[in-house]
């Protein structure tokens, strides 16, 4: 396998790594890779969680690992695999984009800290990550790194992957982006010697960073004075007022940022399914959504941001002043 890193351009700053395709035989190997690690973390992390968590773990394990051979996508997640082991070990945090920090393989893997499961099991509603059953797609598999180890990325990966057969000149696309937060958060805790836990902040930033987004509403209890706050949300309710998940995802992907005739053509859409008149309202202003996940990682690096700010100032802001520079 070869691999190749793009030279950083424009701002924001994007050195793609791009790698040659693998035969059947060593897609089908990197699959059984992902699903042997999978599961031996799930038996670390769920040991006291008991047999029925453990169960309700590897159900959504196993749909999203299905989607992932559908998808051929499992190198995608050793090769982040290793660039997430290479910023730990050199001492830089990063961060997922887009909708992969909601996959139970990343957080299993270690590509991302976040566990999509934080709600709780009992409570856990898949969100679209893979597209619905019917329509399969690929995770945005966009990461931010801090820029000191991309020179590394390059020798890692050619060690680890060098000896894999591959179909010639053909080539797939991982985006690695330069995030100055991975920097500053890697030289902070050099200099520190300290890093932030999620346990170091209160209940409170807790519970609105890592179970505000995720949390199950009742969808009987909505009206007009609420709102949807991310993507998977409005997903959520409109699957819950009987509109079709692939239709759902499509509303929610595109129809949020369409505009004119192709705007009304999905409130239309929205009639048909006899949805109750406060979410057309909502569905006639919104533009954008956010995906959960990303925010929830997000958040969390401003909240780690913060936590130096305040237990390190001096090194704070020093650290602040040379970057300034």
């Amino acid at each position: 396998m070869k691999f190749k890193l793009t030279l950083n351009s424009n701002e924001p700053v994007v050195g793609d790594v791009f790698y040659t395709v693998p035969t059947t035989e060593e897609i089908r190997k990197a699959e059984k890779i992902v699903i042997d690690l999978c599961n031996e973390r799930i038996t670390e992390v769920y040991k006291e969680s008991g047999q029925e968590v453990q169960r309700i773990v590897r159900d959504c394990l196993n749909n999203e690992i299905e989607k992932m051979c559908a998808t051929e996508t499992a190198y995608y997640f050793l090769i982040l695999k290793e660039i997430a082991e290479l910023s730990q070990e050199e001492g830089y945090p990063i961060i997922t984009h887009g909708n992969l920090p909601g996959s139970i393989i990343s957080y299993l893997l270690g590509i991302t800290g976040y566990e999509p499961l934080s709600v709780g099991v009992e409570n856990y509603v898949p969100e679209p990550i893979w597209g619905t059953d019917i329509n399969i797609t690929i995770p945005d598999f966009t990461v931010g790194i801090a820029q000191q180890i991309r020179p590394l990325i390059h020798e890692r990966l050619d060690a680890k992957y060098s000896d894999v057969a591959c179909v010639n000149d053909i080539f797939k696309q991982i985006p690695l982006i330069d995030v100055k937060t991975c920097e500053i958060l890697g030289t902070l805790s050099k200099e520190t010697g300290k890093q932030p836990l999620i346990s170091d902040f209160n209940s409170a930033v807790y519970n609105h960073v890592a179970r505000n987004f995720n949390q199950r509403k009742s969808m009987s209890n909505l009206n007009n004075q609420n709102f949807f706050v991310t993507r998977d949300e409005f997903f959520k309710n409109l699957v819950c007022h009987n509109v079709p998940a692939d239709v759902a995802l499509d509303i929610v992907k595109k129809g949020v940022r369409s505009t004119g005739a192709k705007r009304e053509k999905y409130i239309k859409t929205l009639d048909e399914y006899n949805v109750p008149e406060y979410i057309k309202n909502y569905f006639s202003d919104v533009t954008h959504l956010w995906v959960s996940a990303d925010c929830v990682g997000r958040l969390l690096h401003k909240c780690y941001m913060a936590w130096y700010h305040e237990n390190f100032p001096t090194e704070f802001e020093m650290l602040n002043q040379l970057k300034n520079e």
